[in-house]
């Protein structure tokens, strides 16, 4: 089969699909597959969305035209354009990285309009001091420092096949919205919560100014952590939480108190575990604590309210049938292989403005 024959086929199925759900009887139905809370009308949008990026374009009923007839290119010809996401597949997207990412749903937000921005920073208190009507008021001096958040273009690459294409469209928008927001959402966490000395962000594994506990010899004790806890900047306390990986986890269980109870409550509703009172992230791109080594971080514990996240615009999607991509360490022709890549990329910076809001857990 050639390809042109293929493409029409699969967009004959596409524009079929796209023209039963304009018909208002079947939005309900196309809302209950997709299992989605927004309304269906939204959710069209981003399969239409998907429709156009994936190579085709079905609209009432009009000839189906290829998406190189509608974008214009941004490199080489034939490498594929970049075409913006709509507001509701940015917000499918983005629903999906928070619930996949600490740092995306716990850090501080904030957009971003230039490529670097200055946030500054006190590292001082401020003083209060009781007034009267002749009584001198003390002046207080600020410490200000300054962050800077640069902003880098982390990039997702999902490779399907035009066999899922020919499937239903809601398995195509519910794919490759859940692919990119875990992605998006992994990148985050190993850049910023992982041990990784080259991310492009302020990596609280490596930065300066955050206090550090040394677990003894024998491994998690009672006393170890309640030290941990005891490290970080007061004004911290409130909102702060631990983070590590199962098997870290796992070694904080055997852990009883003083009262022979052990330091770890298990999740209760939608309420999650906790160690000594404070809420337990579990982030597998952290150190396994049997890979663990003496002087490497095995957990974080701190407020990451702390860390500002500039985002930039919305993301970038971009498409190609022609590619040749990496898979399973292989070189791979997309066209050979009746595939197309879709590329999305964001744009966002990242610092920890507040160092002493975090602690650094290390193994002995």
């Amino acid at each position: 089969m050639k390809v042109d024959e293929l493409k029409t086929i699969v967009a004959e199925v596409i524009g079929e699909k796209i023209a039963e759900l304009k018909q208002p009887a079947a939005r309900k139905a196309f809302i209950d597959e997709a299992g989605g809370p927004e309304p269906a009308e939204a959710y069209l949008k981003q399969a239409q969305f998907y429709c156009k990026v994936l190579g085709v374009k079905a609209l009432d009923g009009q000839e189906i035209k290829a998406i190189t007839d509608d974008i214009v290119y941004t490199g080489a010809t034939g490498q594929g354009g970049y075409i913006n996401a709509p507001a509701e597949t940015m917000a499918e997207i983005a629903r999906i990285a928070k619930q996949a990412s600490a740092v995306q749903r716990l850090a501080r937000k904030f957009s971003q309009n230039v490529d670097t921005m200055y946030v500054p920073t006190d590292t001082s208190d401020l003083t209060f001091t009781l007034t009267g009507e002749s009584v001198a008021k003390t002046t207080t001096k600020p410490t200000f420092t300054r962050s800077t958040l640069t902003l880098v273009k982390p990039a997702a690459l999902v490779v399907i096949t035009d066999e899922m294409i020919s499937g239903s469209v809601v398995n195509i928008v519910d794919y490759l919205n859940t692919r990119l927001g875990e992605d998006y959402g992994e990148y985050l966490d190993t850049k910023v919560l992982g041990v990784s000395a080259t991310s492009p962000f302020d990596n609280i594994a490596h930065i300066t100014g955050v206090n550090e506990v040394t677990l003894p010899a024998g491994g998690v004790d009672f006393d170890s952590a309640i030290d941990v806890t005891s490290a970080i900047k007061s004004k911290a306390m409130q909102r702060a939480r631990w983070f590590m990986s199962r098997t870290v986890l796992a070694e904080f269980r055997k852990v009883k108190g003083t009262d022979g109870q052990p330091i770890f409550q298990p999740p209760m509703g939608q309420a999650p575990g906790t160690i000594l009172g404070y809420p337990v992230e579990i982030i597998d791109v952290m150190p396994t604590y049997a890979a663990a080594t003496t002087g490497l971080m095995c957990a974080l514990f701190g407020d990451l309210s702390y860390w500002y996240m500039g985002e930039g615009k919305a993301f970038n999607i971009g498409v190609s049938r022609d590619a040749a991509v990496t898979l399973d360490s292989t070189l791979t022709s997309l066209w050979e292989n009746n595939m197309i890549g879709i590329r999305a990329e964001a744009r966002v910076s990242g610092a920890l403005v507040l160092p002493s809001a975090f602690v650094r857990v290390l193994q002995a």
